[in-house]
């Protein structure tokens, strides 16, 4: 059997891992950007992180890129792993058929 075949469940399991990331990275984003900030100083506001997320989500909805760019940079960052990861592995069973 051919071990990089996909397998038929695979644009599913990607689907599913697509939205985790996504979702995951939609809270521990604004928390890492909460932490690091309240080290470096407080944020205005009484409602401390919940304050801050729901700031967040609104300049998203809002449209503006950074709180965009914030909430989508975890999943960012993943897939350019995942990509850069794929394009290693094609290249090296290329490079591994050619010596056969």
């Amino acid at each position: 059997m051919n071990s990089s075949r996909i397998p038929a469940d695979g644009p599913r399991r990607f689907a599913i891992t697509a939205l985790i990331i996504i979702a995951a990275g939609a809270v521990a984003a604004p928390a890492l950007v909460y932490a690091i900030g309240s080290l470096l100083g407080p944020y205005e506001g009484p409602d401390g992180f919940i304050g801050f997320l729901a700031s967040v989500y609104s300049d998203a909805l809002h449209g503006k890129l950074a709180a965009v760019g914030l909430l989508l940079s975890p999943a960012a960052f993943v897939f350019s792993w995942w990509l850069i990861v794929l394009a290693w592995r094609h290249d090296w069973n290329q490079s591994a058929h050619q010596q056969s």
